[in-house]
């Protein structure tokens, strides 16, 4: 994958780690401010832009953005050829859409 759309993936993970933590830190009863029509539309917004820009990679992307838990040290791709990849850190990750996207 070429630097310039990891380096979008890179920014995506920080936005939403960052959107993920202040939702965290809300009063519980709060939640009218990120379950409404706005928030899901900006949701939809940053699923058609994903799709536009990694295409086949999009699956990828998601798994990464909403699934993936760091620290985890066995594999967690496994390629067609057989090779294992595990991603314990963010830069893990990154470095695999260089050497295999």
């Amino acid at each position: 994958m070429k630097t310039k759309l990891i380096e979008v993936v890179k920014r995506i993970k920080e936005l939403n780690t960052e959107g993920h933590n202040y939702l965290d830190n809300l009063p519980t009863g709060l939640d009218v401010i990120y379950d409404n029509d706005y928030a899901n539309t900006i949701g939809q917004i940053n699923d058609v832009l994903v799709h536009a820009l990694f295409k086949d990679y999009s699956a990828d992307i998601f798994w990464f953005l909403y699934e993936w838990k760091p620290g985890k040290n066995t594999p967690q791709i496994i390629l067609e050829d057989g090779t294992e990849i595990i991603l314990e850190t963010e830069e893990d990750y990154y470095q695999y859409l260089k050497d295999y996207c």
